[in-house]
């Protein structure tokens, strides 16, 4: 990111992929093997990216790519922090934590999407560990 002259801040993707794709497009980026890029821009997503739209699995995949390649940056939002609320204590029993994860009528697609595609789950947990991870100093009584 040290030839990075512009930030691009993106918020409340809320599972709407072809939104974000057209902004990411209307932006600059190309989507490329790597994931959308645009030469001297970082993308800035400010949290909210899953839940409300038909896409969370997709959307989540598309962000986790893009920060994992440098080309973006996430803040976890009240949404992703709910999902970590909900479901943290059963991160280390994968049958429970699917079914506190379903307990949310949004992300019962964002499950569905992952189950479709072999090891889909095991990636669930994996993007759902980098969440827990990154929150792990929150004293959880102050946001239960």
């Amino acid at each position: 990111m040290g030839d990075t002259t512009h930030y691009d801040i993106i918020g409340d993707v809320h599972g709407q992929l072809d939104m974000l794709e057209a902004l990411l497009a209307q932006l600059g980026y190309r989507k490329e093997q790597q994931g959308w890029q645009q030469p001297g821009h970082v993308a800035v997503f400010v949290g909210d990216i899953i839940d409300k739209g038909p896409w969370p699995g997709a959307v989540l995949r598309l962000v986790r790519k893009m920060v994992d390649t440098g080309q973006a940056l996430m803040v976890v939002g009240n949404h992703e922090l709910n999902w970590v609320r909900d479901a943290y204590q059963y991160q280390y029993n994968p049958r429970d934590f699917i079914k506190a994860t379903r307990q949310h009528y949004d992300r019962q697609r964002l499950v569905d999407e992952f189950a479709a595609e072999e090891d889909g789950l095991a990636l669930l947990l994996e993007h759902f560990s980098g969440y827990a991870h990154s929150l792990s100093f929150w004293n959880w009584n102050s946001v239960v």
